[in-house]
């Protein structure tokens, strides 16, 4: 993991999801995740919503995580996290 004050950059294998809970169905071995403030998640997926993106997995608690994650994909069909610690 490589870490800044705001910045966190951490490749997670599919190990990782299965502790999480399901994956999103095409999901690659490795994940591209934004750590954002709580209440950036809901508005994210507001925001994507409003622009046609596909999302893969509205935004869900995961209490053992202490994250609220939601899923999507960018144009190049990669799959994106948006989370927050809480």
């Amino acid at each position: 993991m490589l870490a800044r004050p705001c910045l966190r950059f951490v490749l997670a294998g599919l190990g990782l999801f299965a502790m999480m809970g399901p994956r999103p169905q095409g999901s690659a071995a490795i994940q591209l995740a934004f750590r954002v403030p709580l209440e950036a998640v809901d508005r994210s997926h507001q925001e994507l919503i409003a622009k046609g993106v596909p999302i893969l997995r509205e935004p869900t608690d995961l209490p053992k995580w202490r994250h609220r994650t939601l899923f999507f994909r960018d144009p190049e069909d990669n799959i994106i996290e948006i989370y927050a610690e809480h």
